[in-house]
């Protein structure tokens, strides 16, 4: 299985991903959202 990591940026925030290329997904670091909207208020 290959996957890549990257990096989003959502509003200055940096949100980690994975991309996993055998089932066509992303997959979001739950922790990373949570904090940008945090801290967004």
């Amino acid at each position: 299985m290959s996957k890549k990591q990257a990096l989003q940026v959502f509003e200055n925030f940096k949100i980690r991903r994975i991309y996993d290329e055998k089932s066509e997904t992303r997959y979001f670091f739950v922790v990373d959202i949570i904090a940008a909207l945090i801290q967004n208020r």
